[in-house]
């Protein structure tokens, strides 16, 4: 404290102004490689963004996606992938725009718009959107009347997310349900243990990338076998 007060008697007797020098606020955002590409037989590639703020306490990194996988604004820089100013972007699709921002967080909320970069793919023959789905067994065996088991089973292929579907015609005729949300499900399987006799289950599979019902992909059509 009284080396502060000498430093401003010092500074007043010799008629000097002390002012403080504030930094002016700059910042950069690259992305590399960009264009990334996409190999053929992938759906995706790798796209790095760094980015480097001066004259700021604090910032933060928003993507938005535009196109074919269109989604919804999503706070970037604290994903697992990042490290200090760099952040890993590896879900990179065709036929999407990706714009990221960097914005002032200084004050604890969004401030001003710093540097914004936007990223594109370009490449990957060969990614058309395709499925598949099985069921096993089929038929499944039934045996002293009760209903039988049978394993859903589907892939696909250029497709970011789907669902399946089914419906029932015969004795069990019931109207279509989403199936794939049902809590007998995993990855890419489900356990239908309802197949009932003289009923035909179809299971569809659909694309939803785009948050909606899109293409039918593939389908199987399940039924109970007498023992």
């Amino acid at each position: 404290m009284k080396n502060l007060k000498l430093l401003f008697l010092i500074g007043s007797a010799a008629g000097l102004m002390l002012p403080v020098q504030l930094m002016a606020q700059s910042a950069t955002m690259t992305a590399e490689p960009n264009p990334c590409r996409i190999e053929r037989g992938q759906n995706e590639c790798t796209s790095f963004i760094r980015w480097h703020a001066e004259g700021v306490q604090r910032v933060k990194v928003f993507v938005t996606a535009e196109g074919r996988h269109k989604d919804v604004e999503k706070e970037f820089s604290t994903q697992i992938s990042c490290d200090d100013h760099n952040c890993r972007a590896g879900w990179i699709n065709a036929d999407t725009r990706y714009t990221f921002q960097l914005f002032d967080f200084t004050r604890g909320d969004r401030g001003r718009l710093l540097a914004t970069v936007v990223v594109r793919a370009e490449g990957g023959g060969g990614d058309e959107a395709r499925g598949r789905i099985r069921a096993e067994p089929n038929p499944c065996r039934l045996e002293g009347g009760r209903d039988c088991t049978a394993f859903i089973m589907w892939e696909t292929h250029g497709v970011d997310r789907a669902k399946v579907f089914v419906t029932a015609e015969g004795r069990r005729q019931a109207v279509e349900k989403e199936f794939s949300t049902q809590t007998a499900c995993g990855e890419g399987q489900c356990r239908a243990n309802w197949i009932g006799p003289d009923t035909r289950y179809t299971f569809q599979l659909f694309d939803f990338t785009r948050g909606d019902r899109g293409a039918l992909l593939a389908s199987v059509t399940v039924t109970g076998a007498p023992q």
